[in-house]
C-alpha cells in the first residue's frame, strides 16, 4: 500500500539511487559495492566488526569475509579492541584511506547534479532532514533488536 504523503516511496527511490551511485563508483575504482561501502564507513570511524555488520546490514560471517578480502587488497587492517579483547576493530590502512578518499571525491562529483538543483539553504535542510531520518531509523532498529 503506497504511503499517503509519498515519503516512503521517495525515501526508497533516493536510497536506491544513492546505492546505485556507490556501486558504480566502487566498481570504477576496482572495488565491489560492499567494499566501497566499507571504506566509506571507515573514513570516519574504527568500528568493531559487529558494528560494521550492523551498518552494512550483513551477518557477521559475511563481514568477516568482506574484511578479509579488503585486508588482502591492503585496504584495511584489524586491531584488538582495548575495551573487549574478544572483539576486533577495523581500520583503514594508508592505502585504504587514499582509496576511500578517491572514492568519496568521485561520489561527491556524482552528487553535483543533486546539489545544483537546490539552494544552499535547501541543501542544508535536506542534509539535516536525511541525518534525522537515518538516526530515527537506527533508533527504531535498535529498539527492535533489544525487544527480540
Amino acid at each position: 500500500m503506497p504511503s499517503q504523503d509519498g515519503l516512503l516511496e521517495a525515501a526508497l527511490d533516493f536510497s536506491s539511487a544513492v546505492l546505485a551511485a556507490v556501486s558504480v563508483a566502487s566498481v570504477d575504482h576496482g572495488l565491489s559495492a560492499a567494499q566501497g561501502r566499507l571504506l566509506g564507513i571507515l573514513l570516519t570511524r574504527e568500528p568493531r566488526m559487529s558494528e560494521v555488520a550492523d551498518l552494512l546490514g550483513l551477518d557477521k560471517s559475511s563481514v568477516s569475509g568482506l574484511v578479509a578480502r579488503a585486508e588482502t587488497k591492503g585496504l584495511v587492517h584489524r586491531t584488538e579492541d582495548a575495551g573487549d579483547r574478544r572483539s576486533s576493530r577495523v581500520a583503514l590502512t594508508e592505502e585504504g584511506r587514499e582509496a576511500a578518499t578517491r572514492l568519496a571525491v568521485d561520489l561527491a562529483d556524482r552528487m553535483v547534479p543533486l546539489g545544483s538543483r537546490f539552494s544552499t539553504a535547501h541543501r542544508a535542510l535536506l542534509a539535516e532532514s536525511l541525518n534525522e531520518a537515518a538516526a530515527a531509523l537506527r533508533r527504531t532498529d535498535d529498539s527492535a533488536v533489544e525487544e527480540a
